[in-house]
């Protein structure tokens, strides 16, 4: 066999290498394993439960064709039911107009392919008939056809097992007895002794025998003896190894978190120690290649009988046209409340300029804030306000990032108090929660530990069951009683001036807030409340990475009220903040829409008194979105807003609660523009609002930012939403009450499982509705298109997100107003 050096830093061999590759028919192994490693998008664990794309790593194909590919690995549909399309026909949320649009653009782009007509489409949703998918098949799937058995879910599940014992992160008190080894060593040692298998007789478990230690060469050994079984190409082996790890994408996205995490920060040694993705596939083919070793095989037997090109469905051309035309009855109406022409003045003299991130969930906030009190200005910015750190908290034993997941942290940041003794009572309180765990699952404690403790729990669990009386238990070890919020605050010591000044300046020139700053500038981080609920995490600021954007926050005030750092913003860059401007931190809790801030940055008490006057009329804000918010849930109708504000605080503390929020369910687009453009403006919470005001960015570096960071992230939860939402199963993660926790970093389903991925249902569904409209992300930048082709050109991963149809990008013309789209290359006029 021909051993070419893969470069893991490109996606293509050389040319003339592909050819010979072609031509010899030579399948080379390491390059099938390194493109399948490649597609994979990493999933973080519940502490740092960031939303992703599951198809990131598709983006250089197109949305369609990766949609039918995935379909055919799982057997599940990743496109919205017939029946889906014609409810929304039925409400006028796709018209005849809508339907005609899309099938022009279809018709015109696809000369070739077969019409499709009107009719066409009206008979598909009236009929609702679904064409069966086209499955691909694994070793064990076969020899389940033939003998009309269920192998390949026991194999999943038993996969997760091991992988759960692996990874456990102190969950489980006995250890897996080779959990110092690598994944695949680990495992190797340890499954020649399982005897879940044996009734498929010795010749299935002949293969867990004399395995090397290294999981390349066993993924090349088994390769070579399935390429001369079975005659297959490159691109059939690639289409057998996807097969493999769709059954356990769970758990392979997992450990590409790994590979993903070694390749930004350029270390290899948990790689090296823990194992990868070729770990996870040499599992997978050992127990597969076990089962083609039962299969009886025809003289016709094909194992992988398709190709990339080969499964697309006229079903899915048609439901592909169907979203299209959601889509442009979604973007019209949003672009139509857009007037250019009737901007709202700005005021020049804010009593209060208010940042917020960008999560749909501040835009109705936000519009209540401004409507409410004129005088205040809002801000929308991505949640980390531009700090790119990690933070260790008071008593914790290591930093956690507080920036996209993208990013690399700049610096850390360290936690400290005026209290001498918070530290130590925040540790001593971590180890009285892990002796309590210790003695409720110990194995001679468990059932003793009732009967000893069991009674101090009586007062807390009566007050709990108790609907007006429900108490804050959280078992989170870092809680502690919000009067002592105040007395934690960053340190900033360890930074020098021109590094604080540094970051002081990205964050204000990115943000748009260079001049006319108010007397009161608030920076508010976001988290929710929740109790009970392992995917809280999901319910924080993505652009932390999963964590509450206070510290952030925190951070950046601390630094902006340094009157020395201002002094040296106004020297070297042009940046005058007025002396009795005073910049505090808070955060928006999204559950119940209540604002903490930290009063300690106010020193005098003319300022608190004018800040105490200023948060009261906030107050009035938070009612008016809860009212709103509150027509999505049960028993929240025509409370008074007394009765409203507390069912909304039970919610958040009930350990029952399955909905407590419905977080970034139904976003749909992605606003860069001056706030002018869409101040006042109801978006029905299903807008990312970022400010960015092209005439003052001349060299394009905050648009270049925008385009390559937030609007990402915007994609990648957009995405999220959208697959957990058509395909709950399989890229979601189903039944929120089925969910047990495994190993401290994941949840599976029942009592094994894949490792999940995605949103639950109840973060989608309401009394069996649907909740999130599955739209693709509709991008609107105030900027011009020269502009955006400029940075389009420059950075691949833009270019293909957007020519690969993952996200609609549109244009607003900051001198004209005129509206385009951007289409196969070019920027087509909007009505």
């Amino acid at each position: 066999m021909i051993q070419i050096q893969f470069d893991s830093k490109t996606k293509n061999f050389d040319s003339n290498i592909q050819n010979l590759l072609k031509k010899s028919n030579i399948v080379d192994v390491k390059h099938c394993v390194q493109s399948v490693k490649q597609r994979l998008t990493p999933v973080w664990d519940l502490r740092d439960n960031v939303a992703v794309n599951p198809f990131f790593g598709f983006r250089d194909k197109n949305f369609l064709d990766t949609l039918c590919f995935h379909e055919s690995l799982t057997g599940n549909s990743l496109l919205p039911s017939y029946k889906y399309f014609n409810s929304l026909y039925r409400s006028g949320k796709i018209t005849d107009a809508d339907l005609n649009l899309a099938l022009i653009e279809y018709n015109n782009n696809f000369a070739n392919t077969d019409k499709i007509s009107l009719h066409d489409l009206k008979v598909a949703l009236e009929i609702g008939l679904e064409s069966d998918i086209v499955k691909i098949n694994s070793g064990s799937d076969v020899y389940d056809l033939q003998n009309k058995t269920q192998w390949t879910p026991k194999v999943k599940k038993h996969i997760s097992k091991w992988l759960s014992a692996y990874f456990d992160e102190g969950q489980s008190l006995w250890s897996m007895p080779t959990k110092n080894l690598r994944l695949f060593t680990a495992w190797k040692e340890l499954v020649i002794y399982d005897k879940s298998f044996k009734k498929l007789g010795s010749k299935f478990n002949s293969t867990f025998f004399g395995l090397s230690d290294q999981p390349s060469e066993v993924i090349e050994n088994l390769s070579e003896k399935l390429i001369q079984k079975f005659d297959l190409s490159s691109e059939q082996l690639e289409i057998y190894f996807f097969k493999l790890i769709s059954q356990i994408q769970g758990w392979a996205s997992f450990v590409q978190k790994f590979e993903f995490e070694a390749a930004r920060k350029n270390q290899n040694d948990d790689l090296i120690r823990i194992g990868g993705f070729e770990d996870i596939l040499a599992i997978c083919l050992c127990y597969d290649y076990s089962f083609l070793n039962l299969v009886n095989f025809g003289p016709k037997f094909i194992l992988i009988n398709t190709s990339f090109d080969e499964i697309m469905t006229n079903d899915n051309v048609k439901k592909n046209i169907l979203l299209k035309a959601s889509e442009d009855n979604y973007r019209s109406q949003l672009l139509s409340k857009i007037n250019v022409n009737t901007l709202t003045e700005k005021n020049n003299f804010p009593e209060a300029q208010m940042a917020f991130c960008i999560d749909v969930r501040s835009e109705l906030i936000r519009r209540h804030i401004e409507n409410l009190c004129p005088q205040i200005q809002t801000i929308g910015f991505a949640g980390f306000f531009g700090i790119s750190m990690s933070h260790r908290t008071l008593g914790a034993s290591h930093a956690e990032q507080q920036c996209p997941v993208l990013l690399n942290p700049v610096c850390e940041i360290q936690e400290i108090s005026k209290s001498k003794h918070l530290g130590i009572k925040i540790k001593n309180k971590i180890k009285n929660i892990n002796f309590l765990k210790f003695l409720k699952s110990g194995v001679n404690s468990s059932f003793t530990f009732v009967e000893t403790f069991g009674w101090t729990y009586i007062f807390k669990m009566i007050k709990s069951n108790h609907f007006k009386c429900k108490i804050n238990l959280s078992f989170e070890p870092l809680i502690i009683k919000s009067s002592k919020d105040n007395q934690r605050r960053p340190d900033l010591t360890s930074l020098s001036l021109d590094q604080k000044t540094k970051l002081a300046f990205g964050a204000l020139k990115n943000m748009g807030l260079t001049s006319n700053f108010a007397p009161f500038v608030f920076f508010m981080g976001h988290k929710s409340k929740t109790e009970n609920n392992p995917q809280s995490s999901a319910l924080d600021c993505g652009a932390c990475a999963g964590h509450s954007g206070l510290s952030n926050a925190r951070t950046l005030a601390g630094l902006l009220n340094d009157l020395g750092l201002r002094e040296e913003l106004k020297m070297n860059y042009k940046i005058d903040i007025p002396l009795n401007s005073c910049f505090i931190s808070g955060v928006h809790i999204t559950t119940t829409d209540d604002f903490e801030f930290d009063e300690y940055h106010i020193t005098d008490a003319s300022t608190l008194k004018s800040f105490y006057s200023l948060k009261n009329k906030l107050k009035f804000a938070q009612i008016k979105t809860l009212k709103e918010r509150s027509k999505n849930f049960n028993y929240c109708e025509n409370l008074s807003d007394k009765d409203l504000i507390e069912q909304i605080q039970n919610k958040s503390n009930d350990w029952s609660e399955v909905q407590p929020e419905w977080a970034l369910a139904n976003n749909a687009a992605f606003i860069a523009a001056r706030r002018e453009l869409t101040r006042g403006l109801d978006l029905n919470g299903r807008t990312f609002l970022h400010n960015y005001d092209a005439k003052k960015d001349l060299d394009l570096s905050i648009l270049e930012l925008i385009m390559t960071a937030p609007m990402i992230v915007a994609n990648w939860i957009n995405m999220q939403y959208y697959v957990s939402a058509v395909n709950p199963k399989d890229y979601g993660s189903d039944d929120k009450t089925l969910h047990n926790i495994v190993g401290q970093i994941g949840l599976i389903r029942g009592n094994g499982s894949d490792l999940l991925m995605g949103l639950s249902l109840q973060s989608l569904f309401r009394n069996g509705q649907l909740m999130h409209q599955p739209l693709r992300l509709q991008v609107i930048l105030e900027a011009a298109t020269k502009d955006m082709d400029q940075i389009i050109l420059k950075h691949k991963m833009v270019k293909d997100l957007v020519e690969n149809e993952w996200l609609n990008l549109i244009s607003i013309c900051p001198d004209f107003g005129s509206k385009k789209i951007y289409c196969k290359g070019e920027w087509v006029q909007l009505n």
